[in-house]
């Protein structure tokens, strides 16, 4: 599990901090949030500082960015300036973060990277799911639910981050060997006006399957198709697998999905 290994790298770094500080003093651990405001990442949130309560030692701060790259690098450097004992990051963008991470990281600072992998490998621990596995997995339900010829609507995520292109690139690993499934729109959600259009002349070229990024994707696609009346031609699958008010466990019990892809959070293991 994510959270485990999240909590197993804390410890193991506490340990190697720990003569540093008196037994009464309580040891900082920082988490930069890259967002905010979707079920995701409040569910990490949330999971994090469940885990957090369990160890009193832990003295647990979490930062938001809300999507903000400068506002991440501000909240990083704030926590190297005050001597945090170990942060933890999940990164808004690859590239941009580098420098500070790894000016955290030469001052011998624990680094942990959740969900986002950086171009960098100056940190302590990485603590992800397998995005290519996600991926693999869309395919593996398409193309085992097809028997026909199938179309599929991708719809990615947003940005240039790893689980964006992991998740693309093992969705096509699996349905490009699938002579029998195309998949003629791919794009980023930032272009989901198209999905409309698209619906709009589903009679020429119909769609069997949506495979969107994210759950929340997913179920916006399935009200475009619902305002339509074509909803019910097409097998909608998203990505998180979350319990909870229209998170994807629901959608699925109630018909709106045909299948969500669980994608842990990492949350309780960082």
């Amino acid at each position: 599990m994510i959270k485990k290994n999240v909590l197993l790298f804390i410890v193991l770094a506490l340990c190697f901090l720990s003569c540093t500080k008196q037994n009464t003093e309580k040891h900082k651990v920082g988490f930069s949030q890259c967002i905010s405001k979707d079920d995701y990442r409040k569910a990490m949130d949330y999971e994090m500082m469940v885990e957090a309560s369990l160890h009193p030692e832990l003295e647990l701060t979490i930062f938001q960015a809300n999507g903000d790259i400068e506002a991440q690098k501000s909240h990083i450097q704030f926590m190297i300036n005050n001597d945090f004992d170990v942060i933890i990051i999940s990164p808004a963008q690859s590239d941009p973060l580098v420098e500070i991470i790894e000016t955290a990281f030469n001052k011998g600072i624990p680094i942990i990277i959740v969900d986002r992998k950086i171009n960098t490998d100056k940190y302590t621990a990485f603590v992800g799911a397998d995005n290519m596995e996600v991926g693999r997995n869309a395919g593996y339900f398409i193309a085992s639910s097809s028997i026909n010829n199938a179309n599929v609507l991708e719809i990615r995520g947003s940005g240039n981050a790893f689980p964006k292109m992991g998740r693309h690139l093992g969705f096509h690993e699996v349905v490009d060997n699938e002579p029998n499934i195309k998949v003629p729109y791919s794009f980023d959600v930032e272009d989901f006006e198209r999905v409309s259009q698209i619906l709009d002349s589903i009679h020429k070229t119909p769609i069997d399957y949506v495979y969107a990024f994210n759950d929340n994707i997913a179920y916006d696609a399935w009200k475009v198709a619902k305002e339509k009346g074509v909803e019910k031609r097409i097998n909608f699958i998203g990505v998180d697998g979350l319990s909870g008010l229209d998170n994807g466990i629901q959608l699925v019990q109630k018909g709106i999905l045909a299948a969500t892809i669980l994608y842990p959070t990492g949350g309780d293991e960082a």
